[in-house]
Parts: structure tokens; C-alpha cells; sequence
């Protein structure tokens, strides 16, 4: 037991897109892949000090959804994040939101997973929010959005997919570079993890 309460928890960063999936082109032909890539990276130096850091990529390369998954619940992840951002025809369309999926049941210290995913995705999304820089568009259920979203279904931890406005939009695509929008991210994990839930 003391081994364990001593172990620093395990988070993984999944960078979304990549190689030959660019994910959504923006204003300019920037591409929704190099973005999270690059906030990935950021988001590892924030919390490398404070847990073990594991990135599905960290370069330009393609990796399938079903890899990702595998990834984070190989390494027995404590807690998977998602990045990603948002793009429609629409450049009006703006705004950040959090997605989760609320369908676990497993249950860890008496919290069920259900319960689990959904604090991860309202530290992350209330931390990130603090800031001001973008709409809020709230968090989603996949379940009750009729939506299913692989990583985060297919992941045996708390899980929580970030998508950071919509780079269609002028405006949320130069939010997209505020300095502290990593360290916030980093803030909502941290909180999350310090709550001791990851020690199952």
C-alpha cells in the first residue's frame, strides 16, 4: 500500500490527428493536427514535474484511434486527455467545450467512474474558462449526445476529450496561442488527480 501511495500517477496526452489525418484545416490552411501537437508538448512540461507523462505521438505521425486507446490503458493510465479543436463551414461558430463519456461503471474508491470522468472534464473545462478567452459551450456527454467518441469509450480511465474553439473562427483561432491556455489545462489535471481517486 505505500508503494502505491507514493507512485506518481500516470497521465496520457493524446494529441489528436496527425501524419495523414490533418483533422479540421482552418483559417489559412492551418492545420487542427500541429496545433494540438504543439499544446500537447506545452501541457507535458506543466505536468511532468507532478505526474509521468505519456504522449500518443509527438510528432507528425498517424496514429489509429483503437492505438491510442491501447496506449493509455497499457501503460495503465490514471487519466486520459484528448486534444482537439473544432472547424465548421460556419465562421461564425465559436467556442470551447469538454466532452466525456458518463456510460462507466467501474467503480474506484467508492466514486463511480461515471462520476470520475465528468469532475475531469469540469476541472478541465472550469479552469480553462477562468481565463475568459472563449465562449463556453459547455460539457458534453457523448451518451446523451448521441455521440460516440472511440478514445473515450475504448479507455480504461477517466477520460475527457478537450476541443479548444474552432479554428474556422478568427477569432478562437488566435485565442488558440494564449500562454497560459497549457498551463490551465494543466491546472484541471492536476486538480483532478490531487483529489487521490487515481490510487485504485
Amino acid at each position: 500500500f505505500e508503494e502505491l501511495s507514493m507512485r506518481k500517477p500516470i497521465a496520457v496526452i493524446d494529441p489528436g490527428h496527425g501524419g495523414k489525418d490533418p483533422g479540421t484545416v482552418g483559417i489559412g490552411g492551418v492545420k487542427e493536427s500541429d496545433l494540438v501537437l504543439r499544446l500537447g508538448l506545452k501541457l507535458r512540461s506543466w505536468l511532468k514535474d507532478f505526474c509521468e507523462v505519456r504522449m500518443t505521438r509527438e510528432s507528425d505521425v498517424f496514429i489509429s484511434l483503437a492505438g491510442r486507446a491501447a496506449l493509455a490503458n497499457q501503460v495503465k493510465a490514471d487519466v486520459f486527455v484528448s486534444l482537439h479543436c473544432n472547424g465548421v463551414k460556419n465562421p461564425k461558430a465559436n467556442g470551447f467545450e469538454v466532452w466525456c463519456y458518463k456510460s462507466f461503471q467501474r467503480v474506484v474508491s467508492k466514486v463511480s467512474e461515471t462520476t470520475l470522468c465528468y469532475r475531469l472534464a469540469n476541472r478541465i473545462y472550469t479552469n480553462v474558462m477562468s481565463l475568459e478567452l472563449y465562449k463556453g459551450r459547455g460539457i458534453k456527454d457523448t451518451r446523451a449526445e448521441g455521440r460516440r467518441i472511440y478514445v473515450l469509450s475504448a479507455t480504461d480511465s477517466p477520460a475527457a476529450l478537450v476541443e479548444y474553439g474552432f479554428i474556422t473562427n478568427q477569432y478562437d483561432l488566435d485565442v488558440f496561442d494564449a500562454p497560459a491556455l497549457a498551463s490551465r489545462t494543466a491546472l484541471g489535471v492536476r486538480q483532478f488527480l490531487d483529489k487521490g481517486w487515481w490510487r485504485k
